[in-house]
């Protein structure tokens, strides 16, 4: 039975796995693919071996975990999960590129949306996280 009761244990775990996905897989005997994707049967192994309230962790209480959190780490496909974005391992997270859609919204006040227009428009960068 899941001994996660509160939002903060939800919050530990998954700043747990977002260390094991993003920064440190070794510590956790854990074997990123070239995407970044790992087994959710090995991470739930790994985290159960990390604590004891963990051992009876199921891919349900991974679900739960990403829809409960406001920052939508990570994600689940196939069996496999994997973090989204923030990765200090270099070429561990490769994404589709796709045409972005005509508008965009930013949320942000109307001080700031000239500062922003001029970043944007003037940068060399080619990616940009809205």
């Amino acid at each position: 039975m899941n001994k996660i009761s509160n939002q903060n244990s939800w919050q530990v775990l998954s700043k747990t796995i977002s260390h094991a996905l993003r920064h440190q897989p070794w510590l956790y005997e854990l074997e990123l693919d070239e995407e970044g994707w790992v087994s959710i049967e090995s991470l739930l192994a790994s985290l159960g071996r990390e604590k004891a309230e963990w051992l009876d962790l199921s891919q349900v209480d991974l679900a739960k975990m990403i829809a409960l959190s406001d920052k939508k780490r990570h994600e689940i496909h196939n069996g496999k999960i994997r973090a989204i974005y923030g990765h200090s391992l270099p070429g561990k997270l490769v994404k589709t590129l796709a045409e972005p859609p005509l508008v965009l919204y930013h949320g942000t006040s109307s001080e700031a949306a000239k500062t922003i227009r001029y970043v944007v428009t003037s940068s060399k960068a080619t990616r940009s996280h809205l």
